[in-house]
Parts: structure tokens; C-alpha cells; sequence
């Protein structure tokens, strides 16, 4: 669930403005982990909501749900539209307390 919290970010953060059609020429945006186990995919529902949906191989394991930030009882993305992905690979490591000098 941490690739879902973390694409959920990524893309809302890439994603959250522009046109507000996409048509049908452009799919939705779709993730999968480095493994391909694990996908993201963010679109609109149909109340032309943003919604994401997590699949693990081919079993969907997080039905289409809404998406959004509600701050004093209003929704954040209301209004908001897909506008494009901007991807990128990390690679980092960092410190780790016990017997292993690094992690990836």
C-alpha cells in the first residue's frame, strides 16, 4: 500500500490541473511497481470524480475509489482534472540501525 499512497501523491501532484477533458486518445495514468506486481491507476469515476484503483497481478485488490483532500467540509479535488504524468526513476539509499551498513 505504500506504492499507492505514493503515486496517489505523485500524480495528484503532476495531474491536478489543465484541460478538462483528456479525451479518448489519452489513457488513464497508470503505475505499476518495479516488479509489475503491484499497479495504480487514477481516472474519473462517473460522477466525473477523481478515482483510483489498485490491482495486485490480475486481481483488483482496491475497487475504483473516490480521491480527495476535504479541509473545513470542502473536497480539494473537486474540479481538479488529469493533465499529464511527469515520470521518473529514484534510487536512493539510506542508513540503517542494525547489522546491515545500507538499504535500498
Amino acid at each position: 500500500m505504500k506504492l499507492a499512497a505514493l503515486a496517489v501523491l505523485s500524480l495528484c501532484g503532476a495531474a491536478l490541473s489543465g484541460p478538462p477533458d483528456r479525451g479518448p486518445e489519452r489513457p488513464a495514468p497508470h503505475l505499476n511497481s518495479p516488479n509489475g506486481l503491484v499497479g495504480f491507476e487514477l481516472a474519473r469515476d462517473e460522477a466525473n470524480r477523481l478515482a483510483y484503483t489498485v490491482t495486485l497481478g490480475r486481481d483488483v485488490v482496491v475497487e475504483p475509489s473516490s480521491l480527495g483532500v476535504i479541509v473545513d467540509g470542502k473536497n480539494l479535488a473537486a474540479g481538479s482534472v488529469i493533465a499529464g504524468i511527469d515520470r521518473y526513476a529514484i534510487d536512493e539509499k539510506y542508513a540503517w540501525l542494525g547489522f546491515v551498513v545500507g538499504r535500498r
